[in-house]
């Protein structure tokens, strides 16, 4: 209200010691010191407003950066014990992912056949003094397994390419494997990685060009009285270094190459679960 509205409403008023005017400007003076904080906390928000907009154009909000790919793979060295150790350990692991995959609900069960029994719910130990040698077996090893309520065998070996000490040769393929010359490693290649004349072996080629044979085998066996055969599937698979990966699901099943008997007619893995295992496996090893 400014003063002629004022003397409109009530008249002529006596002299006021009041400073109206005064009060007015100072009325007007904070009016604006507010408008001036009310600005600049507007614009205050705003900033901080575009920073989290700044600091959010990394990537659509709410959504987490694609996970860095981890290179899992592995080179097979045996140089000196510690570095076998360490590479029978990640394949074994290896195999452990690979069942969970193939076979989901399978599990591992401890059986002696091979020398080191893993105990319940590990995979086999792959690593023996002969891995030190010149054996053709590099790794090598097997425990038990439970599948779809079927038992039996499950064993890994990796095959390398050399020459063969100390070792006793009765079966008829390694014979003729050591017919061939020791420095023609890949005949000796060829009589894993393809067929020939077996009826019951399928060859095939991995995701990555790699040879493979997948072999079925019944063989009816005296020391396993009874109706069934002793049955076994088999992958080879080679490998990025030249050597070849062989994994062996069986039917049998014991506490003791002696004390071992055939748990049911099939192995407790199929061979299409062991095929996809030894792919699997496989893609671990690097050059």
């Amino acid at each position: 209200m400014n003063q002629q509205l004022f003397d409109q409403v009530v008249g002529t008023p006596p002299p006021s010691t009041v400073d109206v005017v005064a009060i007015v400007r100072r009325e007007k003076r904070r009016s604006a010191v507010r408008r001036i904080g009310t600005t600049m906390a507007a614009v205050l928000g705003l900033a901080a407003s575009a920073g989290i907009l700044v600091t959010a154009q990394d990537g659509p909000a709410g959504v987490a950066p694609p996970p860095v790919a981890v290179d899992n793979r592995f080179q097979l060295v045996a140089s000196d014990r510690e570095s076998a150790q360490l590479t029978a350990k990640r394949l074994a692991e290896a195999l452990d992912e690979a069942l969970r995959s193939a076979a989901p609900g399978a599990r591992w069960i401890r059986s002696n056949i091979f020398e080191d029994a893993a105990p319940d719910g590990q995979p086999p130990h792959l690593f023996t003094d002969n891995t030190l040698k010149q054996h053709e077996q590099m790794f090598s090893g097997g425990t038990g397994v439970l599948a779809d309520g079927r038992k039996g065998m499950l064993e890994l070996h990796i095959v390398r390419f050399g020459p063969v000490t100390g070792k006793r040769c009765d079966d008829p393929k390694c014979v003729a494997e050591r017919a061939l010359p020791a420095e023609d490693e890949n005949k000796k290649r060829d009589l894993l990685l393809s067929c020939r004349d077996e009826t019951t072996c399928t060859e095939r080629t991995g995701p990555n060009g790699e040879r493979m044979t997948i072999r079925t085998d019944f063989i009816k066996l005296k020391r396993f009285p009874g109706p069934w055969k002793a049955a076994n599937y088999q992958v080879f698979v080679e490998l990025v270094d030249g050597r070849v990966l062989n994994l062996v699901s069986t039917n049998e099943y014991g506490m003791g190459e002696h004390e071992s008997t055939l748990q049911q007619q099939y192995p407790p893995l199929t061979a299409a679960q062991l095929t996809e295992m030894a792919i699997e496996v496989a893609g671990r090893v690097k050059p």
